[in-house]
């Protein structure tokens, strides 16, 4: 007897039962591609090769590069079943130091088995310029005009000259002097600001090469902008659970210390108030003793009695006289034991 075909679809799939859905399997051709020898300035595009080997659309769902000397060219179609796609990376060697450099991306698709998956590009980078000192930084305090000041010179006899200086932000100035050795000096200058805080700014160099080709060297100019005084605790002061594991007389309270201290030359710091704010009543408190008057301040923080949950949080203000950084804040947390 032959059965009707909506009968012989039931016998295969049971009431209550469906089909598997399909998955989809990543597989990377190539998780290293090399770019061989370049130098300092060259781009270089490169490719990594995505293959679907399952029964479900492969979607790519991130691509992050490990630092903005490559761009990724994210697919935003899926790949069918048995089908592939190519995942473009361009390098950009003017970010990169000389020698051998190896970086990564990131991917990560909707093959959940995968996880995220490391994918690295490697290569050799011929350094054009060698800088002096090797770290272009200035530390301002408020009021004073941020400078650099560098000496340049040809890491080799490919460099026929230094053309040109910019910064990539308006606000500060490059001003490049060529010297005859294919060399020369770098003023770096900005404008002076209150602060307290940190600036990475992109510094670009254009070189002229002997076989009459230009190529930009990019590296980064630090700013930081100080204040007046500090605190010894930059962002947070915890009381960790070995801390509170070891705390056994919690009669007497735990004791973190922070110092206050002024660090800009002649300049005399006056503590007015140190207060906690957003805590749990009676979880902290604080108080300040004078070390030395104008310039060193000694901050108690205490923590009370036992943390009951995972932490408890607060946070601690100090003020000053200070009319460019009259106050500053402390993350604090408690974590129970």
């Amino acid at each position: 007897m032959m059965l009707a075909p909506a009968v012989l679809l039931l016998s295969l799939f049971p009431i209550g039962i469906t089909p598997a859905a399909g998955k989809p399997i990543l597989r990377v051709e190539a998780k290293r591609v090399e770019w061989g020898e370049l130098i300092q300035g060259d781009t270089k595009k490169l490719e990594f090769v995505l293959h679907n080997d399952g029964d479900a659309p492969l979607k790519i769902v991130r691509v992050t590069p490990s630092c903005g000397c490559l761009t990724v060219d994210k697919p935003t179609e899926s790949v069918a079943p048995g089908g592939s796609i190519r995942l473009p990376v361009t390098v950009d060697t003017g970010r990169l130091p000389g020698g051998e450099t190896t970086k990564m991306v990131m991917l990560v698709t909707n093959d959940r088995r995968k996880g995220q998956i490391p994918l690295e590009v490697h290569g050799h980078v011929i350094t054009l310029l060698k800088q002096l000192p090797d770290d272009l930084v200035a530390r301002v305090f408020p009021g004073e005009t941020p400078r650099i000041e560098a000496t340049l010179s040809a890491a080799t006899p490919r460099v026929a000259a230094l053309v040109a200086a910019r910064m990539t932000d308006p606000r500060f100035r490059a001003t490049l002097t060529p010297t005859d050795d294919a060399g020369g000096t770098l003023v770096v200058e900005g404008p002076a600001e209150d602060g307290p805080r940190r600036l990475g700014i992109e510094l670009e160099i254009d070189v002229r090469m002997k076989d009459n080709t230009t190529r930009t060297v990019k590296t980064t100019c630090r700013i930081e902008y100080r204040s007046r005084w500090e605190l010894s605790a930059k962002r947070q002061l915890a009381f960790t659970r070995d801390d509170t594991k070891t705390w056994t007389d919690t009669s007497k309270p735990l004791v973190k210390t922070v110092s206050l201290i002024a660090v800009a030359p002649e300049f005399t710091v006056e503590l007015q108030s140190v207060t906690i704010k957003g805590a749990k009543d009676g979880q902290f408190d604080c108080r300040a003793t004078t070390v030395e008057a104008g310039k060193h301040y000694r901050i108690e923080v205490r923590l009370l009695k036992p943390v009951a949950k995972k932490f408890e949080r607060g946070t601690l203000v100090v003020r000053t006289n200070d009319p460019k950084t009259p106050q500053l804040e402390l993350r604090l947390r408690a974590y129970g034991s």
